[in-house]
């Protein structure tokens, strides 16, 4: 029995490997973040988390390589000059890290899907959008990474998805964001 995340994986493998889109190696990222507002209980907290999915020709079926999340920091909030906690944080940093992931453990001359659902922080990242609030630390320190990865002949494909509506490994990643939130590390 296939995940539904692992099963999307695969079939969009083999559209775009019948259409000629994609190599012998096929990789997939999707990234999310998550926002608890806080109560009179318990604070403000962001969480992010990010899925890496890997397949190949020679495989029956798609491997769901990697799964990481947790709660933004106050060492991430330090280190990317992030003033305050919420949504967009999450996303952020949630992408930074798969590209980070991707820059360390994918080899050269990969094909990389990178799946998001936040169109401002995707958009920042492939250097689109120029607006301040994309120019932040965490923005340009993710451009960076997605420079190092096409240095290594990584081509990235960045594609955005609507949240919430049954992606599979954005359904996931969003599960994983949310117990980040709550503090839980992955």
């Amino acid at each position: 029995l296939q995940h539904p995340a692992a099963r999307y994986v695969l079939n969009t493998f083999q559209q775009e490997w019948e259409h000629g889109k994609t190599s012998i190696e096929s990789w997939t990222l999707c990234c999310d973040g998550s926002y608890y507002e806080g109560t009179k209980s318990r604070e403000e907290a962001t969480g992010w988390g990010f899925s890496v999915s890997y397949l190949a020709t020679h495989t029956a079926t798609p491997y769901l390589v990697h799964v990481s999340g947790g709660p933004v920091t106050d060492a991430d909030l330090v280190h990317f000059a992030i003033t305050k906690q919420g949504n967009d944080v999450g996303e952020a940093v949630a992408l930074h890290y798969a590209l980070l992931y991707a820059a360390i453990h994918i080899p050269p001359g990969s094909n990389i899907t990178l799946i998001y659902d936040s169109t401002a922080t995707g958009k920042a990242a492939e250097g689109i959008y120029n607006t301040p609030a994309n120019t932040n630390a965490i923005a340009r320190a993710t451009r960076g990474v997605v420079h190092r990865l096409q240095a290594n002949n990584i081509s990235i494909t960045f594609q955005h998805t609507y949240s919430h509506e049954g992606q599979p490994l954005n359904e996931l990643v969003d599960g994983v964001a949310k117990a980040g939130a709550k503090q839980i590390f992955l």
